[in-house]
């Protein structure tokens, strides 16, 4: 299985709106390209993809993180892969490009937060090296 990771651009948006959908974010192709547009024009961010036979098969939001009480870090914001490619290394390799990324920013910590409902992804985060460190709670409010 040859993968390729690269930079995402607006032609993927639909099938980028497809893997959020399959996460339980539903959006539109048209709502995926304004989120795109907004990512690719602020700083520190990326949205790369990955591709098998020029299929997009996983996408992933990187960001650098400014912090006040400690360093900066990186953080994978995003990391969905396809239904169908699960189990096969394509999240592997997206946690290896993060990696890469992090480091070439010149940071030294990537951190990811998941869902506390989402076991298979906590288990697979560890494999990938990574630890918890916390638990919180998030709190929100419609304005």
């Amino acid at each position: 299985m040859a993968i390729t990771i690269r930079q995402a651009t607006l032609a993927d948006a639909e099938t980028i709106a497809e893997l959020l959908g399959q996460l339980g974010y539903p959006h539109t192709r048209a709502q995926t390209v304004d989120m795109l547009q907004q990512i690719f024009d602020w700083p520190g961010q990326e949205v790369r993809v990955a591709e098998q036979q020029r299929r997009v098969v996983a996408v992933m939001l990187l960001s650098q993180c400014p912090a006040l009480g400690e360093q900066q870090y990186g953080e994978i914001r995003s990391l969905v892969t396809d239904n169908r490619y699960r189990g096969q290394g394509v999240g592997g390799l997206m946690i290896a490009d993060a990696e890469r990324w992090t480091a070439a920013a010149g940071l030294d910590r990537l951190r990811v937060r998941c869902n506390r409902v989402r076991d298979d992804a906590h288990r697979f985060y560890r494999q990938a090296g990574f630890s918890e460190q916390k638990q919180q709670l998030v709190f929100e409010k419609s304005l």
